[in-house]
């Protein structure tokens, strides 16, 4: 008695076309940051974006800056949309994945960046270290933590001879705003007052 199992050898399946190293792309998305998962992110080349859970606000920002062209749709996966970065974004930066980086490098990488003035990844880096922050404390806690990496960075960028704290104010809102934010928004008012 002989069985047949040429059914067995059928091809594999792949799921479509994927990004390379997409294991180690977009920790953020699918890391939750206080009981949430992410809406937006973007590594520096790509941006990933969750449309059915955004607000109208955010679906809005992102809807202007597809008209814009500073970035293009690749492909969708699950529920997470993906796009290129074009290199006239605001969002585009030359440090892909701070994901990758301990805190300690992550703090080096603001304090560099602002020496460099190369505002979107001073941004990028202070909103990865927030978003670590949130993730492993709460409340109070959290915040002194922040207060205390943001000291941290600003003596790092003063010890190397970098901008002013007015002159960061002033880049920081600049860039924020060409991101969308709204200006009443800043991640260091408690720093940048002092």
């Amino acid at each position: 008695m002989t069985t047949d199992t040429s059914w067995l050898d059928t091809p594999a399946i792949s799921s479509g076309k994927k990004l390379p190293n997409e294991r180690q792309r977009a920790p953020s998305m699918s890391r939750g940051i206080l009981g949430k998962k992410r809406v937006w992110a973007s590594d520096g080349e790509f941006v990933y974006f969750r449309r059915a859970k955004s607000n109208p606000a955010t679906l809005q920002r992102h809807e202007a800056f597809l008209k814009t062209g500073d970035y293009q749709h690749v492909e969708t996966q699950d529920d997470v949309e993906i796009y290129k970065l074009m290199p006239s974004s605001p969002f585009a930066r030359r440090q892909r994945n701070l994901a990758e980086l301990d805190d300690y490098n992550v703090r080096r990488q603001a304090a560099l960046a602002a020496c460099r003035r190369e505002w979107g990844l001073f941004i990028d880096a202070l909103e990865e270290l927030s978003g670590r922050i949130k993730s492993r404390w709460a409340g109070a806690m959290a915040t002194t933590v922040y207060d205390e990496n943001l000291t941290a960075i600003f003596l790092a960028i003063d010890m190397r001879g970098g901008p002013s704290k007015a002159e960061i104010d002033r880049e920081f809102a600049a860039a924020r705003q060409r991101r969308g934010a709204d200006r009443k928004r800043l991640l260091v008012p408690a720093v940048l007052a002092a």
